[in-house]
């Protein structure tokens, strides 16, 4: 972080693992202990937020008011830092691609699930989940199928979602 001179906010007594989200000059970071943390951007306040363990090390992560989104490979969760809970919102069969962006209270995820061919090759699968998806991040089980098609990448400015090719997916 650039904070116009060189000093140490997070050091090896903080025992981070993954930085998950910065916000409203705080940091939200997971340490080696299964905690979420939050720290002060100046590194002055450190505090526990919950216990948090995931299956797998998240992906992704994007933050909407007290909760966190997580994406770890295989499902999509929230973790609202409020009320101290977890709630899987989706549960995939397969591996996927998933790309995520946060807009006020809603976050959109694009699916695409697939199976593993070989090493590196992919077969996609007609699964349930491929497709772009609106979360509403207040109430994690309240989403909606928007598209089927799987944008590559997903930008949100001006009230607005755009695709990788930075055309209008949906306006607010």
């Amino acid at each position: 972080m650039l904070t116009g001179e060189n000093r140490i906010i997070l050091d090896k007594e903080a025992r981070m693992e993954q930085v998950l989200a910065i916000d409203d000059e705080r940091i939200f970071y997971l340490n080696y202990d299964g905690c979420i943390m939050e720290c002060k951007s100046d590194g002055t306040k450190r505090e526990k937020c919950m216990k948090y363990s995931p299956d797998t090390e998240p992906f992704a992560v994007v933050k909407g008011g007290d909760t966190l989104c997580f994406y770890d490979g295989f499902s999509v969760a929230m973790v609202s830092l409020k009320d101290k809970t977890e709630k899987k919102c989706i549960a995939m069969d397969n591996a996927s691609d998933c790309v995520m962006v946060s807009a006020g209270s809603k976050v959109y995820v694009a699916i695409g699930e697939y199976k593993l061919e070989g090493r590196s090759e992919k077969e996609p699968v007609k699964s349930k989940w491929n497709g772009l998806w609106e979360i509403d991040m207040v109430k994690p089980y309240n989403m909606r199928k928007i598209s089927d098609v799987v944008p590559s990448k997903l930008y949100w400015r001006d009230g607005m979602l755009y695709d990788e090719n930075f055309h209008t997916v949906l306006s607010s």
